[in-house]
């Protein structure tokens, strides 16, 4: 990971947040944030994603 600094507060935890996403992803325990949080990290676009309303490609609504 690069060094972080010059973050505001709101970068620096979005920052943390992506650290733990990638850590609890190989252990297999992400479920656990995204029931909490109601938020996904979207690895395409590099920020979180609601999960809540979320349309699929598919066009399902989950």
């Amino acid at each position: 990971m690069a060094p972080l600094s010059g973050l505001n507060k709101d970068a620096f935890r979005t920052e943390v947040w992506k650290e733990r996403y990638w850590e609890l992803c190989a252990e297999g325990k992400t479920w656990y944030d995204i029931v909490r949080t109601k938020q996904v990290f979207n690895p395409a676009t590099g920020t979180f994603t609601p999960v809540i309303g979320y349309k699929m490609h598919s066009g399902v609504l989950k």
